[in-house]
């Protein structure tokens, strides 16, 4: 009886101690702020300790009630998207080596006072830990490497963008892929070399499809399995003229070689020569497309 009184007397104890904790990281912080307004700067020694002390309280409250994971992480990954939060805070979106795409909180992200801010398609080392949901909390960020540093005109951004958007749109939160992100560092090391830059992002497109199993063989037809010399392609698979589904997109004999070639190479040197016509692009896209609608 004692214990069960005791068990139900749990929740409203941790409530009170959150509550208590929260009120006294409040207090600390506003004796902060009253230091800061009343000292000339010179001693800073006591709103450093009341400081600390407030951040301490704040993390021990956060890890014993489960806001956040008591371990830090350590990973490695590239920049997809960032978006500003608040004043200078901001939320990236990274495909990392180990836990695929992941949504990092950086506090203070794109402060001017921030020496090296993280920015689209660049790679960083992140120690982070987890909240509540799919969203984490950076600790310390490392620039590793800009990618596009090194890119002199518009249509090297524009590729590389579009190669983000690609995993964006195709791999989830937590999906590991070490062999596609090791092939995404690969084509933006390679983007600027490249004498056609579409043909990075038609390339990449369509191994991403052959990676995550949705690109089959393009030399029969998928229903009757005849041999093809003229493709209708839709959704990662092959159609003759009679059994092309709606919405199939034709390819003559040359442009389905040419996509096939870009697809299974694995030579940039034949790559950063190839050029792709706007007739090309345009298939590939919506072959992509296609298959992540499956």
């Amino acid at each position: 009886m004692e214990n069960a009184h005791r068990r139900g007397l749990e929740p409203l104890t941790t409530r009170f101690e959150a509550g208590y904790s929260i009120r006294l990281s409040y207090r600390c912080l506003k004796i902060c702020h009253i230091l800061w307004a009343q000292t000339d700067h010179t001693d800073q020694t006591l709103f450093f300790e009341v400081l600390r002390y407030a951040v301490d309280i704040s993390a021990n409250l956060a890890y014993t009630h489960g806001l956040m994971t008591a371990t830090p992480l350590h990973t490695e990954g590239i920049v997809l998207r960032q978006v500003p939060y608040g004043n200078y805070d901001q939320i990236a979106t990274l495909f990392t080596h180990d836990v695929g795409v992941l949504a990092l909180f950086i506090k203070g992200g794109s402060s001017p006072r921030r020496k090296a801010p993280l920015t689209g398609l660049t790679c960083a080392e992140i120690v982070y830990q987890f909240g509540r949901g799919d969203l984490a909390f950076s600790r310390e960020v490392s620039i590793k490497h800009r990618y596009h540093e090194s890119w002199n005109n518009y249509s090297l951004f524009e590729s590389g963008a579009a190669m983000a958007k690609m995993l964006l749109d195709s791999q989830l939160p937590g999906k590991t892929a070490p062999q596609l992100y090791a092939l995404f560092r690969l084509y933006l090391e390679r983007l600027g070399s490249a004498q056609c830059p579409a043909a990075f992002v038609a390339s990449f497109g369509l191994k991403i499809l052959k990676h995550d199993g949705l690109a089959r063989n393009y030399k029969s037809c998928s229903s009757c399995h005849d041999i093809l010399e003229h493709i209708w392609a839709y959704g990662g698979e092959a159609f003759c003229r009679d059994h092309a589904p709606s919405g199939a997109v034709y390819n003559n004999k040359e442009d389905t070689e040419l996509m096939m070639t870009l697809m299974h190479t694995q030579s940039f040197s034949e790559l950063t020569r190839t050029y792709v016509g706007p007739d090309i692009v345009k298939t590939t896209r919506l072959l992509f497309e296609q298959g992540l609608d499956r």
